[in-house]
């Protein structure tokens, strides 16, 4: 290092110096200095972050496809396009809403509180559109499964 660097630009300019700075850098590398395989750890954060896509894409066809068979008998009237639209948005708003709150939550609780609310949230949006009449409470209900959405995909790959 040369003598007009601060010292404030010490420890990045090692940091820069150093090939594999982290630990997060070796744990994929053998001491013979070959690339490994990834451990059961990675498989399982994989699988867990997989389905839960698989999830959140297979709630939206649900939802779209129940959609198509509610009628005035269900509701009291037809369904509008803004009835439809509002019913199949609210869990992906709440979803969005919900992921960087799960965050700032599990970082003061820990992440096994936000798992757990998000299981209660689940059962109760669940229930929640099972017992409405309304395009209201469906709303209400896919929002509440919206918070847990968000919840759990922002924690449970963690």
């Amino acid at each position: 290092m040369s003598g007009d660097e601060s010292a404030a630009e010490a420890p990045l300019m090692q940091e820069l110096e150093s090939p594999r700075n982290s630990i997060d850098d070796d744990s994929f590398i053998s001491e013979e200095g070959q690339p490994t395989s990834p451990n059961a750890f990675i498989w399982a954060l994989s699988i867990a972050a997989g389905i839960s896509g698989i999830l959140f894409g297979y709630d939206t066809g649900v939802i779209s496809s129940t959609l198509v068979s509610i009628g005035p008998a269900d509701l009291s009237h037809p369904l509008s396009t803004l009835d439809k639209s509002l019913i199949t948005s609210s869990t992906s708003l709440f979803a969005l809403i919900a992921s960087p709150l799960a965050g700032i939550v599990a970082d003061r609780r820990g992440r096994k509180y936000v798992v757990l609310v998000a299981d209660v949230l689940f059962v109760v949006g669940a229930v929640w559109q099972a017992l409405t009449g309304s395009v209201t409470g469906l709303v209400v209900g896919r929002s509440i499964i919206g918070l847990a959405v968000g919840g759990a995909s922002l924690v449970v790959p963690l």
